[in-house]
């Protein structure tokens, strides 16, 4: 099994009450990229959720192709606001969660 390597992450963007609303992690797993990207903001996506999902990247097309989103995952709580503290618990689970269904599913 390919081990997950950390590439890249963004700087967690923060709300002024302390809760974490935006973040984006690029990975490699074996010799494919694969990028985790957790928004929570104002407004749902219709159908896939592009905004909490992961990502592969294809070399062919020079662009990032969704695969997943957060509804394959069980989520132990319901989200949160992005103004609670409580989104910063939740944002660090849905990375946990997605890393290790990253490495099951496609390692």
């Amino acid at each position: 099994m390919a081990k997950l390597i950390l590439l890249d992450e963004t700087e967690k963007v923060l709300n002024h009450q302390g809760g974490v609303t935006k973040q984006t992690k690029t990975y490699k797993l074996g010799d494919e990229k694969f990028q985790i990207r957790y928004e929570n903001s104002n407004g749902s996506p219709c159908g896939f959720n592009s905004k909490m999902c992961l990502r592969q990247y294809s070399k062919e097309k020079a662009q990032w192709n969704n695969l997943e989103d957060i509804s394959v995952l069980k989520m132990p709580f319901p989200k949160p606001s992005y103004y609670s503290s409580e989104s910063t618990r939740y944002m660090e689970e849905f990375f946990k969660l997605m890393e290790k269904r990253l490495t099951k599913i496609y390692g």
